[in-house]
């Protein structure tokens, strides 16, 4: 009998050391999941940045196209005007 104790003690133990070990592991993996998503997030966080930057730089440009267009419009139907007052 005192044998059969010892063989369950041993089962017992070396259950609780890969139990043990389990924990550590998916710990670990946690971990790693943790860092990856960090890292996504950052990245998510560096690339709507360059994407608002985009999205500022092309609102800058057509913003100036149309003041230029403004312009040219303007210069236009003043020549029209004093080519209709020359009459």
């Amino acid at each position: 009998m005192p044998e059969t104790i010892d063989k369950v003690s041993e089962r017992l133990t070396k259950l609780e050391v890969t139990v043990a070990q389990g924990f550590v592991d998916m710990k670990q993996q946690f971990a790693a999941v943790e860092r990856r998503l960090a890292a996504a997030e950052s990245r998510d966080e560096a690339l709507g940045a360059e994407i608002q930057k985009v999205r500022d730089d092309m609102h800058r440009r057509f913003d100036e196209s149309d003041r230029k267009n403004d312009e040219q419009f303007t210069l236009l139907k003043d020549m029209v005007r004093n080519l209709a007052g020359d009459k």
